[in-house]
């Protein structure tokens, strides 16, 4: 990381640094890093999920430096600080699905150097969960755990339609253009649980506040491109097949969690059916949860502080290794 700005208030507040990720292709990533005071005891990596950005895992990620643990978060390609300008949001090149898992890889380097031998966790969120299950099809054995939040189910038959629909889009209307029809399938088809609706993203959470912030930041609600949506479908269909889900080592612990009011894991049922494609696939430590009536952004939800605590507990039992304590 270069060029690091730092935050520090007090001594008892976490080290914020933010700065930049050099990429082979010239890509900079800009990474956030949240430091305890004194060495962290382990690192909790965030992948992020569409049309949002790292910052807004701010206060989580408080909670866990004032556990000791460190907390390494970088902005995904076309969103946040990496992309830049408003312009280039959505945006991904055209291999953007292993170009990303790449730069998640890359994050993880840059804390494994910067705290050696400290355990390595990694926490994935919607679209960034969907990163997080290929990426643990590359590099378990690196991962002292993985949690998945808000995760999708998988596509079924309508997997490869859909795939060939988005690049036909991307083809004629051009890859880097924001995909109207796709954003209307998908984002804009969550709310219709919650009509009348509020506002066009109260399928986030019940909180209100949450979801007007989420309204206000140009950063996050963008439609993304043709180009990220086809290569997003591709990455779905691939890491809920039977021969990539066995790619993942059978030690790696894994957490699933979801809202049971949240439309992008089917009200929960996402969360039994990847915890059974690793139990499929011989994994022994596969653990899923649902919260009743949360919707899409548990950290950010009216019981956040009980999300919070559970996800910490399941990260210091793997940490300590008393799981059933």
């Amino acid at each position: 990381m270069m060029n690091i700005t730092a935050q520090q208030h007090s001594a008892s507040e976490p080290r914020i640094e933010v700065g930049r990720l050099d990429r082979p292709d010239g890509e900079r990533l800009l990474v956030r890093a949240w430091l305890p005071v004194g060495e962290p005891l382990a690192v909790l990596q965030i992948s992020h999920g569409m049309a949002e950005h790292s910052k807004r895992y701010d206060r989580f990620a408080r909670a866990l430096t004032a556990a000791g643990w460190a907390v390494y978060a970088g902005d995904h390609r076309g969103h946040g600080g990496t992309a830049g300008h408003l312009e280039r949001a959505g945006i991904w090149p055209r291999n953007g699905w292993s170009v990303v898992t790449e730069d998640l890889h890359a994050v993880h380097e840059l804390a494994v150097r910067r705290h050696p031998g400290a355990p390595q966790f990694l926490l994935g969120h919607s679209m960034g969960s969907v990163l997080a299950r290929e990426y643990a099809m590359h590099w378990s054995q690196e991962l002292s755990g993985l949690i998945l939040s808000g995760t999708t189910p998988s596509m079924g038959r309508t997997g490869v339609p859909a795939r060939e629909a988005a690049r036909a889009e991307a083809g004629l209307r051009g890859w880097d253009s924001p995909s109207r029809l796709v954003h209307a399938l998908g984002f804009a088809s969550y709310n219709r649980a919650f009509r009348p609706a509020r506002t066009p993203f109260d399928w986030l959470s019940r909180d209100e506040a949450e979801v007007d912030a989420y309204v206000a930041d140009p950063w996050c609600g963008f439609t993304c491109s043709n180009g990220l949506f086809a290569e997003i479908i591709e990455g779905q269909i691939r890491v809920h097949s039977r021969s990539h889900v066995a790619l993942v080592g059978w030690e790696l612990p894994v957490l699933v969690v979801g809202g049971g009011a949240d439309p992008v894991c089917g009200n929960g049922r996402a969360v039994e059916e990847v915890v059974g494609e690793y139990g499929i696939a011989g994994l022994t430590d596969v653990v899923g949860r649902v919260w009743p009536g949360a919707r899409h952004e548990l950290l950010n939800e009216t019981n956040r502080d009980e999300v919070t605590a559970g996800l910490l507990d399941w990260l210091e039992r793997r940490r300590t290794g008393r799981i059933f304590d």
